[in-house]
């Protein structure tokens, strides 16, 4: 923050004014959802779109025209979880599925609405209890607000930033859409011996076997957290002169194999280890999300979270590991925290084809949408951080 508490650490040129100190109470007024609750769970493609402000948002579509709920861009609303929190900012017709939501609007009919939804994503509140957060807690927050005039000028840059992420978001999802019917359509199923589209060339049956009779079996190790680094690292040279000498044993002994593990975030690395433990293997998850498997070309370390197939006759592939992901979900336990067993990987049964240029040629087509999807991936996380920043400084 700036040396004037009432003035942000980064403003828009000509805006001078000190923001004025308010509470939401203030700022924005709530109406009751439960008159437009969809009361029907069987959802549509189309239609009246039915809301939650969490990572779903769009729970499906319904086909009753009754009881919605009126927005568009003259006239928005804010969508408040009233349990989690959470917000959305809405500027089309919809129905909700909870009477837990709050529909948020300015009292101040001149302020903008969406100035007073960044707000609300500014503020640092971990939910701590099952209740109302509305009232009696969130009225009484307060916050700096600006005239109108930098108001607008500053929801301009944080819709076209919003607008931008949406636009990869999209993109990503068309992607892995297009993945998914692939995959449906590549990879022959236990019912036929034949995808329903292949490469040109490729006439041979596809073939079946178990896991146990197309690779050895082995585990990932234990790492404790401070033996793994957030960043690939080298160590620091002992001694400036034998730097060109030393390079590579450097290289060798520095931070920098990828740690894979069963999170889903960041592409399944943990962080960054010392050593190696394998190089081009098929690893899964065996707790977390597990089933879930790639191909890892690179020198890499697993933790014990992690499952690595070695194969006894083909070669180790993206192949391979989207059909022991495709076929692995009906080996999960059903306990309370779902896990893969080895003896009911060893039981896996894959459809595969043995011709080795087939399966590389369906590799690379799949190695291709991984590496779009991800640096779609990349890019989003790239906007969302400069969001977060701008969230920071250039509000009080």
């Amino acid at each position: 923050m700036s040396k004037n508490k009432n003035i942000p650490e980064i403003r828009i040129e000509g805006f001078n004014p000190a923001w004025v100190k308010k509470r939401l109470a203030d700022a924005l007024k709530h109406e009751q959802s439960w008159k437009y609750i969809e009361s029907s769970t069987k959802y549509f493609n189309h239609g009246i779109p039915v809301l939650t402000p969490g990572k779903t948002f769009v729970l499906g579509y319904a086909k009753d025209t009754k009881n919605i709920k009126k927005a568009s861009e003259n006239s928005p609303i804010i969508l408040f979880d009233d349990f989690t929190t959470q917000s959305r900012f809405i500027n089309f017709d919809f129905k909700v599925r909870s009477s837990a939501l709050k529909l948020l609007i300015n009292i101040n009919p001149k302020d903008n609405l969406y100035f007073h939804y960044l707000i609300l994503q500014k503020i640092k509140y971990n939910v701590r209890h099952h209740g109302r957060h509305w009232l009696p807690l969130f009225v009484n927050f307060t916050f700096f607000q600006p005239g109108w005039s930098e108001q607008q000028k500053i929801s301009r840059l944080f819709e076209t930033l919003e607008n931008l992420i949406n636009k990869l978001e999209e993109k990503m999802s068309l992607l892995k859409n297009l993945k998914n019917g692939f995959t449906n359509k590549m990879f022959a199923n236990f019912s036929s011996d034949f995808p329903s589209i292949r490469f040109k060339g490729f006439k041979s049956a596809w073939i079946t076997d178990q896991v146990k009779n197309l690779f050895e079996l082995s585990r990932g190790e234990s790492l404790t957290k401070n033996q793994i680094k957030t960043r690939p690292v080298e160590r620091e040279r002992e001694r400036e002169r034998e730097r060109e000498r030393e390079r590579e044993r450097e290289r060798e002994s520095g931070y920098i194999y990828p740690v894979y593990s069963s999170q889903t975030e960041n592409n399944g690395i943990l962080g960054y280890y010392k050593e190696f433990l394998a190089q081009r293997k098929i690893i899964f998850s065996t707790h977390g999300n597990p089933g879930s498997a790639k191909f890892i070309e690179e020198k890499f370390f697993a933790t014990s979270n992690c499952g690595i197939l070695t194969s006894k006759k083909y070669p180790e592939s993206t192949f391979f590991a989207i059909q022991f992901e495709k076929n692995s979900k009906k080996f999960i336990s059903k306990s309370t925290i779902p896990h893969l067993i080895s003896s009911n990987v060893l039981k896996i049964e894959l459809k595969f084809t043995p011709d080795i240029s087939e399966q590389q040629k369906i590799s690379q087509l799949f190695e291709t949408f991984d590496s779009l999807i991800l640096a779609y991936e990349q890019k989003v996380a790239y906007f969302q951080k400069i969001k977060k920043t701008l969230l920071d400084e250039m509000f009080i």
